[in-house]
């Protein structure tokens, strides 16, 4: 599922007109962007977590060449799967 689908469901599930679902769906991804950029991490019980994790500059290869190439320090997000979603996603 890409935004615009996701924006379509969220439309029919709440009853929300399809703008209002893409500004809530837009509003939403800007909160988490910005409270991650300020390295706040974000949690929705039971369903998962937005984490910021630092990667050290590492050594990697280009898979085409086998050329050895250094890969600059970063940030980085992860999520973690809450309980209740894997529960879910395990159990249909």
């Amino acid at each position: 599922m890409n935004k615009n689908g996701f924006t379509d469901k969220l439309a029919k599930e709440t009853g929300l007109s399809a703008a209002k679902a893409k500004v809530v769906t837009n509003a939403m991804i800007q909160i988490i962007t910005e409270e991650m950029t300020g390295g706040i991490p974000i949690s929705f019980m039971g369903f998962g977590s937005f984490l910021l994790v630092h990667q050290t500059e590492r050594l990697a290869r280009n898979p085409k060449t086998g050329v050895p190439v250094m890969i600059k320090e970063r940030k980085t997000v992860k999520f973690k799967a809450g309980k209740i979603l894997l529960q879910n996603v395990n159990n249909k």
